[in-house]
């Protein structure tokens, strides 16, 4: 039976509401606290994270049960509080974007680094280096830093406007700063995921240049992925680095980024993943996937998919049914 009038009615209400909320929320709340002192700034961050958790009914759902299964056997406690502190990780992100336009200095102070001697090392030799991160932690403070720290490199990105799974207006304006801040500090436009820019990555990386890729991208939203092992189970992930790499002889670096309590209050770790040249690309794509796991599972808090997991466990041609939290905090690959 179709939704009645009254029901239609409601429905809008419900989704103003939700919109003007989403609207003081980015351009009010978290504005505000970005300008706190950074202990406090933090914790309101958090705060905010907290709410979240609790608002969010379908989203928690799901990322407590995709914690239950994945981190088996784990309490019932445990799991709820991995969930809830993922969410802390999601606020306190959209938080320091608004710290993006700062100048070097304050990066330097407020973030280290281990790992850039070697990563800038192995830049600038014909096949170039692919630095791959996962969905994790501040990831736009760790490519602002970065970039603020005078590295060069190219970060491989999804389109914020598109025709499906579109943002809410106020996330969307974020959104676009947000992005615009990384690309000024990085010095170069994003390459856009969806508009042929595959040959362009390896251009790039043939010519010695630095390519980012967030690996971990849910498989329904990907042309081409492949079968790997993810907690036990079969998985789909994205096959693009792995290509990239063998297609290319790039170096593989794998890039962290860990808050603490204590100044430096982000701690960036960047090391490189040696790779066989025997080894085949699905062998490749499957080490890379060993060490997300083997991070997730010493900090699964940091990791920021939890509520979409369900999605790399089923086939590219079974994409209905599953649903994810839309915020920006999702949004970073």
């Amino acid at each position: 039976m179709p939704p009645s009038i009254s029901e239609l009615g409601i429905h809008r209400g419900s989704f103003a509401v939700r919109s003007l909320l989403k609207d003081l929320d980015y351009r009010l709340l978290l504005p505000f606290i970005a300008r706190l002192p950074f202990p406090l700034a933090y914790r309101a961050a958090e705060w905010r994270g907290d709410w979240i958790y609790l608002l969010r009914r379908n989203s928690r759902r799901h990322a407590i049960e995709n914690i239950r299964e994945a981190l088996d056997p784990i309490s019932e406690s445990r799991s709820r509080e991995i969930a809830r502190r993922h969410y802390q990780t999601l606020s306190v992100d959209e938080m320091e974007a608004f710290w993006f336009g700062r100048d070097s200095d304050f990066f330097s102070d407020y973030v280290s680094v281990e790992g850039l001697e070697d990563l800038q090392k192995a830049a600038g030799h014909p096949g170039g280096v692919l630095l791959i991160l996962g969905h994790w932690g501040s990831s736009g403070t760790l490519f602002v830093a970065l970039g603020k720290r005078g590295v060069s490199f190219h970060i491989v990105g999804r389109p914020l406007e598109r025709n499906t799974d579109r943002l809410q207006p106020a996330q969307l304006r974020y959104g676009k700063k947000r992005v615009l801040d990384i690309e000024t500090a990085v010095g170069h436009p994003f390459l856009l995921t969806g508009l042929g820019n595959f040959a362009r990555m390896r251009e790039l990386l043939r010519s010695g240049e630095m390519v980012m890729i967030m690996f971990d991208v849910t498989p329904n939203i990907l042309r081409h992925v492949q079968t790997v092992q993810f907690f036990g189970r079969k998985a789909y992930f994205a096959n693009g680095v792995a290509q990239l790499q063998r297609q290319t002889g790039a170096r593989v670096f794998r890039g962290s980024i860990y808050r603490s309590r204590r100044h430096p209050y982000q701690r960036i770790r960047i090391w490189e993943i040696p790779v066989i040249a025997s080894m085949s690309q699905d062998q490749l794509l499957q080490q890379l996937v060993c060490t997300l796991e083997d991070e997730i599972r010493k900090r699964p808090f940091e990791w920021t998919l939890w509520d979409s997991m369900g999605w790399f466990y089923q086939a590219p041609r079974a994409r209905k049914g599953m649903s994810g939290d839309k915020s920006i905090g999702a949004e970073r690959g």
